[in-house]
């Protein structure tokens, strides 16, 4: 949400329409979140159902701060009077309204499921449908919408294919809805619905390649800056991520792969290359970009700029490659009949493995944290100095 309202005026050259809306938004949305992990972490209230009544209310917050984001989105958009906006817009625009929708599409069910006993695979096939159409949709949609905002920015290049960038939306935006058809797996359903489900998931490769090429064409003359952490460091690792994400998926959409890895780690290891990997150095890169321009510092980087970058990648790499490695592993076992105490023996040392990368991560975003705070009280205030022609031109 920071990202999107802090890109889109800036690339429709007009103010924010709605910003108290979008502040209210940012408080709903931080309420419904501190809600959801303290209504989890409460589990004394599960044993007479208050649990699931306390839970009720937080969907509603949640919509309701999206609602205002894209009431703040789609005004500012029709404000700036722009036929044609850069690619990002695209991106964001129906990230937003898919992430409404599929969110509202779930609680619609969860409530269902409450109020009228709606039946419990029914519910459980639109959780996955909904699972899968906001992992493509908006944790892919927005990182790259803020990738493509960040990199020529950062590199002070022009993108270097608008045609590739807008095709890369295209085939993003169909074969995302096509790819949601692969959780639909269940006899009543018909197999070619998730058999057409599985090709749009590999076939999303092909959006990404487009999207990682034109990023890494505009990167010319700035690999150098690339290797370093920062801005364009951060991209990068995201960039990789995204390719590491697109082949994840697309193998696991194999049938004799599915067959190996169905109900195992594998799906939750590949969404920790997409949500830790992907999206979050994407954001990394949009903050490391964004925060000296909101604080108004000059800002060169630290030492903790270099930790949030290493201890990040290194922390999502062991537990992306440990839960996809006790994915194979367990559809190994399963299939050659092993114990069920000899399976739970074995995938306990991935997770743990995989539990000491999401502490690196977390100690990651800590020094995230620690360097917005750093930027915004010691970093020297940037002075804008106004060119002699421009001054006396009148501007």
């Amino acid at each position: 949400f920071a990202a999107v309202l802090f890109i889109t005026p800036r690339l429709l050259g007009v103010r924010l329409v709605g910003e108290r809306m979008a502040w209210g938004a940012m408080a709903l949305w931080n309420l419904g979140v501190i809600s959801l992990v303290a209504v989890a972490y409460l589990p004394s209230l599960a044993a007479d159902g208050a649990h699931a009544l306390l839970g009720l209310p937080i969907p509603g917050l949640l919509l309701l701060a999206m609602l205002n984001v894209n009431a703040a989105f789609w005004r500012t958009l029709l404000a700036s009077g722009e036929r044609v906006p850069y690619v990002s817009i695209w991106f964001f625009g129906l990230g937003l309204l898919a992430f409404m929708g599929a969110y509202a599409l779930g609680a619609a069910a969860q409530a269902g499921a409450y109020f009228i006993n709606l039946d419990a695979t029914a519910v459980a096939l639109v959780d996955g449908f909904v699972e899968r159409m906001i992992a493509t949709y908006w944790v892919l949609g927005i990182a790259l919408g803020t990738l493509f905002y960040v990199v020529p920015r950062a590199t002070l290049n022009a993108l270097s294919s608008g045609g590739m960038a807008f095709l890369s939306w295209l085939l993003w935006a169909g074969l995302s809805g096509i790819s949601g058809l692969a959780a639909l797996a269940d006899p009543s359903v018909p197999f070619f619905v998730t058999t057409l489900g599985h090709v749009g998931t590999m076939l999303l490769v092909a959006p990404v390649f487009l999207a990682v090429a034109t990023l890494a064409t505009t990167m010319r003359g700035s690999w150098t800056e690339a290797f370093v952490p920062g801005t364009l460091g951060f991209a990068l690792v995201a960039i990789a991520f995204l390719l590491v994400t697109a082949l994840l998926q697309a193998i696991g959409a194999l049938r004799s792969v599915q067959m190996l890895v169905h109900g195992t780690e594998w799906a939750t290891g590949a969404t920790m290359f997409a949500s830790l990997g992907a999206a979050t150095f994407a954001f990394f890169a949009f903050a490391e970009h964004a925060a000296p321009r909101v604080f108004r510092r000059d800002w060169r980087g630290s030492l903790l700029t270099d930790a949030q970058l290493w201890l990040t990648f290194a922390g999502v790499m062991l537990t992306g490659v440990a839960l996809v490695a006790a994915g194979v592993v367990h559809g190994s076992l399963m299939r050659d009949g092993a114990p069920p105490e000899v399976v739970s023996g074995t995938l306990q040392w991935f997770r743990l493995v995989a539990a000491g990368g999401l502490g690196m991560v977390a100690l990651g975003g800590v020094c995230g944290v620690l360097t917005l705070f750093l930027i915004y009280t010691t970093a020297r205030r940037a002075e804008y100095v106004l060119d002699d022609a421009v001054a006396a031109a009148g501007h």
